[in-house]
């Protein structure tokens, strides 16, 4: 038979090898009798702290199940053990390796507890499987969830309780006579005494016979000389246009106070807010003064007003607010490996120049970034950061100046996943200096229960695990392109679950469904998880899936084991306590403020805490939008704000069995979030200014940031800005802007051009009645075809192209290059069909004389004497010069040298082309 070895953990998890499920021992019981011989039964019940309790098992037919052997495990709750036979003397601790002995005597250690016993049998295979029943321990306690701190002499008193775990009773004790005390109330009024003093409340709690006792000092005052107000603001810095919430830090503080007057101060004493309730929102408006802002809260009670001032609540930005940030930057580097860096200090958007160069590469960054260094860098290099909070900015130039520019990866690790034999596990490297998947960055592995290294190019890798138990080690040599490091460490085979956690609770009289699930997932998962329950069921399930277990009626305590299974040769146990709740009603704690959110966007809750609660509902107006279980005794979750400004009132109501609790709390909801978001064209030129238009309105903006790409930078609100590029490029302009509800940024780039675009090299081929038409361009945006000029509409764009004409002639091919700084122009005719291609210095009743000419020359037409404009063409097609005429005939004046021109002669009739020849 082969050995197998069960390990347990201090915790109360274990680790035992499986072979095969197998049904639990499910004959014994937790009894309460004297003798300890099993006749009245205590599982799944409330008791006492002080009794002994027996754990007793029926071994009748263990023999024919198979199983060998059994022991008793403590998983919860650490009771002594009074009788044991194999233990040398007792009490004595619940020893962690367990018990083997058929009767069990245990006494709780303390009030409190939830006590879990689990039964473990094993059998002859090999195999184990447990079995827990649980034992509910009374204990518990009076909390204050509404006490006050300064009352007046004979007011009335308001209070409320929150109670906590299992009692048989309580007593509020105000006083000294012997009628001065209030019975198992949680919410009740009393009449503060008429003599200023200190007014002791005591809470007394009854269990099992035995009492616990706190006390709450109250100040009864006959006059108020002081504010129990404990002020707290949304932001401690903010900008104009940007708001501020104030509050105060608990309910309890507002106790007594029959009204409230609160004044907002500036810099200059002078009122900016006034309110009679809390929360208070006070948007700074823009001409707000820069400075710190007092607080001045007037609270009248019964018996009488006091004004506290509050100093220094919070500040509004001016110039200069902003801080040096730090930088953080390695000492070793390896060209063309992401090079990471942090900041700290920062406020509002960060953007990174790297290199100083009056280029923005990175705008909105967090407190990490990385950056690729191409090869070649140059170091020292200088790194421009720029805070901009909306109303202030600040830029800050650091240095970078490695030690090592030439870094192996630097302190490599290795690890590995739970593996069983025969099965697979996955491997993992790390070091700095080494990016997996970036050029020349690989890994060679070597695993000793393996033949020969492998290598990769990621991190980690999935490879064949070891086909026994053993011993073993894996080796990884990271390499990048400036050297290599090697890291080796035994193979590990650390299995690790968490356990299943129950999700709200249920009544102890009314039973009810608990849902269990696992908090998190961890890599590689469990296989699957068995829940062995009360009743000697079992039920299998993926780790993944939620179990709901239900609780039978006046059940006072219930406990499962869950079973989880990682392939075929490890399971870890975990006992898993259902939350029970006697008939005490729910309480939450604290005041309830959500603070702010920008409309129609998700918001997360500050976490609720609860006290014996079943559920937690979320309540806007009547509608109810949420509804959560409560994780123990906290509630948290995510909301999505209403879809208008405002100030809303949300209800929360924690569901109770004994009754239930409601609290309310304030949502501050501003306007949309800044959306940054700009039109521009995609060129320019040099010296000639651009126009920038913001789309959208100003709306919840607080700020308006560009940066242009050449150095220049402008913060201007304005929807429309301009700018004048000095030097021709290719340029990234970037808008930043801050509202009150986040910042928000976009980036376009820009061509910017010195000069206007040049044509050349006009080459038009025929076949037919189709041409084929060539052009260089240099600096051009686009290049448009003409095939009928003057007729201006293109018909082609671009530097090749071809068109088909309809009907034989003579047409004149435009072809126009642009860009913003200009245009370019190049013509040639070209001849369809018969029509000869030559030309003359007559065409029609038009004649050109004297032809060749040199510094004039005559157009006449015996029929025509209105207006035309005349065009010259070189050789090359190139517009050279151009006339305008108003009668013929007329005389030109020429500035050409010497030549073969073209001259097209346009009229209202036609169009008529020549020839000319200058000497």
């Amino acid at each position: 038979m082969r050995t197998r070895t069960r390990t347990w953990l201090a915790v109360g998890a274990f680790l035992v090898s499986l072979m095969r499920a197998q049904s639990p021992w499910t004959q014994w019981g937790i009894y309460a009798d004297s003798t300890g011989n099993g006749q009245v039964p205590v599982h799944g019940t409330l008791q006492c702290h002080k009794d002994t309790f027996w754990l007793v098992v029926d071994t009748t037919g263990m023999g024919a199940a198979g199983i060998t052997g059994w022991r008793w495990r403590s998983m919860g709750g650490a009771p002594n053990v009074v009788y044991a036979p194999s233990l040398p003397s007792v009490p004595a601790p619940f020893p962690p390796a367990g018990l083997r002995d058929r009767k069990v005597g245990i006494k709780p250690s303390s009030p409190s507890q939830n006590i879990r016993i689990v039964l473990v049998a094993y059998f002859s295979n090999g195999d184990s499987a447990g079995f827990v029943r649980s034992l509910e321990i009374k204990g518990g306690s009076i909390g204050a969830s509404y006490i006050p701190m300064v009352v007046c002499a004979g007011a009335s008193v308001s209070f409320g309780l929150n109670i906590g775990g299992h009692i048989d009773s309580f007593k509020v004790i105000y006083g000294s006579g012997p009628s001065d005390y209030v019975s198992n109330q949680a919410n009740f009024t009393l009449t503060a005494p008429n003599s200023p003093g200190t007014w002791n409340i005591t809470l007394r709690t009854y269990f099992c016979g035995d009492s616990t006792t706190s006390s709450f000092p109250i100040q009864v005052v006959s006059s108020v000389n002081s504010l129990p107000l404990s002020l707290t603001a949304s932001s401690n810095r903010i900008c104009p246009g940007d708001s501020v919430v104030l509050n105060v830090s608990s309910s309890s503080e507002l106790a007594g106070i029959t009204s409230l007057n609160i004044q907002i101060k500036g810099p200059s004493n002078n009122i900016v807010q006034t309110a009679t309730s809390f929360p208070v929102k006070w948007i700074a408006p823009s001409n707000a003064l820069p400075g710190y802002y007092n607080v001045d809260v007037t609270g009248s009670y019964s018996c009488g007003s006091y004004t506290q001032t509050y100093y220094s609540v919070f500040s509004v930005r001016g110039p200069n607010s902003l801080n040096a940030p730090s930088i953080f930057t390695p000492s070793n580097y390896c060209p063309g490996l992401p090079v990471w860096f942090s900041l700290g200090g920062v406020e509002g958007l960060v953007s990174v120049d790297i290199g100083a160069d009056g280029s923005w590469d990175y705008v909105g960054v967090g407190p990490f970034f990385q950056h690729i260094f191409p090869n070649g860098t140059t170091f020292p290099v200088q790194i421009k950061v720029r805070q901009d909070v909306g109303c202030d900015s600040r830029e800050d130039v650091f240095t970078w100046n490695p030690t090592n520019t030439n870094a192996s990866p630097q302190s490599p690790s290795v690890s590995n996943g739970a593996w069983c034999p025969g099965g697979t596990v996955r491997i993992h490297a790390s070091a700095g200096n080494f990016t997996s998947g970036a050029p020349g960055n690989y890994i060679q592995w070597t695993a000793s229960w393996l033949s020969g290294p492998f290598y990769g190019v990621s991190s980690d890798t999935v490879i064949p695990a070891p086909s026994a138990p053993g011993s073993y080690t894996i080796s990884a040599t990271l390499h990048n392109n400036c050297g290599s490091a090697t890291i080796t460490r035994p193979l590990s085979n650390n299995f690790f679950h968490p356990s299943p956690t129950p999700i709200g609770g249920v009544c102890a009289s009314t039973g009810g469904s608990v849902p269990i699930a696992f908090p998190f997932i961890p890599s590689p998962p469990a296989d699957s998880v068995q829940y062995y329950l009360p009743d000697g069921s079992i039920v299998t399930m993926q780790v993944a899936d939620t179990f709901v277990y239900n609780v039978p009626p006046n059940t006072a305590a219930a406990s499962l084991i869950a079973k989880i299974m990682y392939g075929g040769c490890h399971v870890q146990y975990s006992s898993v306590s259902i939350p029970i709740i006697g008939n005490v009603p729910a309480k939450l704690m604290g005041l309830w403020n959500f603070g702010t959110a920008c409309a129609g966007e998700p918001f997360s809750i500050p976490t609720i805490t609860v006290f014996n609660a079943q559920e937690v509902r979320i309540y806007l107006g009547s509608n109810l939008i949420a509804s959560w279980l409560p994780a123990g005794s906290s509630v948290s979750g995510t909301l999505v704000a209403p879809s208008s400004a405002g100030t809303y009132t949300y209800t929360i109501v924690a569901v109770g069995c004994g009754g239930n609790d409601t609290a309310q709390a304030t949502l501050v909801v501003s306007g949309t979030g800044a959306v940054a978001d700009f039109s521009a064209p995609g060129s320019a030129c040099v010296g000639i200014p651009i126009t920038f238009q913001r789309n959208g309105t100003n709306d919840g903006i607080a700020s308006a940031s560009w940066y242009f790409g050449d150095g220049s930078t402008l913060t201007d609100t304005s929807m429309s800005v301009s700018h004048t590029y000095a030097s021709p490029g290719t340029y990234t302009v970037s808008l930043s802007v801050n509202g009150t509800c986040g910042p928000s940024s976009m980036q376009k780039t820009i061509k910017v051009y010195g000069n206007a675009p040049s044509l050349s090299g006009l080459n038009i081929t025929q076949s037919g009645n189709t041409i084929t038409g060539t052009v260089n361009a240099t600096d051009a945006d686009s290049v448009k075809w003409f095939f009928d000029a003057p007729n201006t509409t293109p018909s082609a764009s671009g530097t090749s192209v071809s068109h088909t004409y309809a009907a034989t002639g003579t047409y004149t091919v435009m072809v126009v290059a642009y860009n913003p700084c200009g245009t370019d122009t190049l013509m040639q005719n070209v001849t369809i069909g018969n029509t000869s291609a030559l030309l003359s210095s007559r065409s029609g009743e038009w004649t050109l004389y004297p032809n060749p000419a040199r510094s004039e020359v005559f157009l006449v037409n015996p029929a025509y004497t209105g207006a035309a404009q005349v065009r010259i063409f070189d050789v090359q097609g190139r517009l050279v010069e151009t006339h305008a005429v108003q009668s013929f005939p007329a005389r030109l004046t020429l500035h050409l040298p010497t030549g073969l021109y073209q001259v097209q002669l346009i009229t209202e009739r036609s169009v008529e082309t020549l020839r000319l020849a200058v000497e």
